[in-house]
């Protein structure tokens, strides 16, 4: 069974994120299953590729599609998809990626240290993205420009929590390490 999330964007319009393995990226198959096909580069090299099918359906049925390609492993979970005001933000190996909507267009895509796997939040005092992978947390602006990336050099878990200031981070020991959101200075909490 492949991995669905569903997000309700008001009271008119369902989108749709799934793992789809059904057919290779390059198949023509994709391109009547999909309205676009976006491919992350990444530095990562990787022989596995991450599929994302994001399907938007309205009133009236599909009102956009599209398939985003990754390098990587990481499944899909509800943590490493986020949506705010009109981007769809998806990670995914070492990459992250905004998609516009309602279009799908993707917009932008970057470059993490270790990656997302533990969760994509959204501050919206600080109008930015941060990204949770197992080492480190990184701060990109809503460009797609990393801004900092903070090390903890314990195994972190996706137990992760957000303030107006503060993320907070939780290691495989049961340590808390929040961080500042505006410099990603870390003090013991």
């Amino acid at each position: 069974m492949f991995a669905e999330l569903s997000f309700l964007l008001n009271e008119k319009q369902l989108l749709t994120v799934v793992d789809d393995y059904l057919y290779d990226a390059e198949s023509a198959d994709n391109s009547t299953s999909y309205d676009q096909i976006h491919r992350v580069p990444s530095r990562a090299f990787q022989t596995v590729t991450v599929q994302r099918g994001v399907r938007l359906n309205g009133p009236d049925g599909l009102a956009a599609s599209c398939l985003v390609t990754f390098q990587g492993t990481t499944p899909l979970r509800q943590s490493n998809v986020t949506i705010h005001g009109d981007h769809l933000y998806m990670a995914a190996g070492v990459s992250l990626c905004a998609v516009q909507l309602p279009r799908l267009q993707m917009i932008w895509c970057v470059d993490l240290l270790t990656g997302a796997k533990n969760g994509v939040y959204f501050s919206p005092l600080h109008r930015c993205i941060l990204a949770v992978s197992d080492f480190d947390v990184t701060r990109i602006d809503s460009n797609g420009g990393v801004e900092w990336a903070a090390s903890v050099f314990e195994f972190l878990t996706p137990d992760v929590t957000l303030d107006d200031h503060n993320i907070t981070v939780c290691d495989d020991q049961g340590i808390r390490h929040v961080l500042d959101i505006d410099s990603g200075a870390k003090a013991l909490g």
